[in-house]
């Protein structure tokens, strides 16, 4: 079948598709993810259709003859009603035997759904916009954490350095948020609305599920380490190559920003994760890890006028202690000297 000239409404009426939008069918999911890294140009016409077929909901549940006929005319109904849709003249016989043809009967439904719900959304285009969503936004400065809930439940823990961006009120089809940072979410669950973490140009996507995403910008990585439930992380502008996972608990799916790289690791609770219990650890860490974490979690600046060599692998965990306890450790692991003025931490 030639996909490569498809309109919204072809993609949307073909079952392959529809199988791979509503019921996450295995088979058609790898068909078109394969055929969407091969023809990136069709992009914008499959996430309409998509978005499309999210707003149909179909009973499966079995359909009596009454039921059948019913909602062809209420179908015929709404096409009638479209000045954008042809008006399709109703069969003059309506006498035959529903068993035998049900099925194709609800080919037909989901057809003029289709047809239906893309003039309702054209109609939407077409209207002006009466008011604009209002976005809120949450930061922490170094030395600070934070812990916000959003209104349909979600409980998210907000690492210092970071920003957290999202709507005063979700839509009906997803909750989608904005991440500069790190942060620890517990989502609550809702399979009609995805719940979607932007982090520039990488997307992680659940239903309801509990794991941290660390997307500083000053990091080469984006990580995604799970603790319950199934995330789907995804390189929006991939091409080619590894650009989506589905990750379950005690995984972990690193990005690399430089290359592209997606890959999927084990990862470690207390190096990855514990930050959220006011635990500091470090796990096989060099002096430049050290500092920069110090430096978000205590809100404080280093001078150093002594080169600390950095192949020493340095590995401790640290529940609720002081900047200065922890310095007194590294100084003598490290071999140096420092002073703390307030907000500056000075090594010798």
């Amino acid at each position: 079948m030639d996909h490569e000239n498809f309109s919204v409404e072809d993609f949307c009426q073909d079952l392959s598709f529809w199988k791979w939008v509503k019921y996450e069918d295995t088979e058609s999911k790898l068909f078109w993810e394969k055929w969407l890294e091969q023809n990136p140009d069709k992009k914008p016409e499959v996430e309409r259709a998509r978005k499309i077929l999210q707003a149909i909901h179909v009973n499966q549940q079995a359909i009596d003859n009454n039921r059948l006929v019913q909602l062809w005319e209420d179908i015929e109904s709404n096409i009638a009603s479209s000045q954008k849709i042809r008006y399709l003249s109703r069969p003059a016989k309506r006498q035959f035997v529903f068993s035998r043809i049900a099925a194709i009967f609800v080919g037909f439904i989901i057809g003029f759904a289709c047809l239906y719900v893309l003039t309702i959304f054209n109609r939407n285009e077409e209207m002006p916009v009466s008011q604009e969503v209002k976005m809120i936004e949450r930061s922490n400065p170094a030395g600070s954490t934070s812990t916000i809930t959003l209104p349909e439940g979600t409980k998210i823990r907000l690492n210092a350095v970071s920003t957290l961006i999202f709507p005063e009120e979700f839509s009906r089809e997803t909750r989608e948020i904005s991440l500069t940072g790190e942060a620890f979410f517990e989502v609550t669950e809702d399979a009609s609305r995805p719940f979607i973490i932007n982090t520039g140009r990488f997307n992680t996507t659940v239903l309801g599920t509990s794991f941290n995403i660390s997307a500083y910008p000053s990091s080469q990585k984006i990580k995604v380490a799970v603790v319950e439930g199934k995330v789907f992380v995804e390189n929006k502008e991939g091409a080619g190559g590894k650009n989506s996972l589905t990750i379950t608990p005690k995984e972990m799916a690193v990005f690399n920003k430089a290359s592209g790289e997606l890959n999927v690791h084990t990862f470690s609770y207390l190096k990855e994760i514990a930050w959220k219990d006011n635990i500091i650890h470090f796990e096989n860490a060099d002096m430049d890890e050290i500092i920069d974490k110090l430096a978000k979690w205590y809100g404080v600046t280093f001078v150093l006028h002594k080169r600390i060599t950095s192949h020493r692998d340095y590995t401790a965990t640290y529940d609720n202690k002081s900047l200065e306890e922890i310095l007194e450790g590294l100084s003598f692991a490290f071999d140096f000297k420092f002073t703390i003025d307030d907000k500056v931490v000075t090594i010798n």
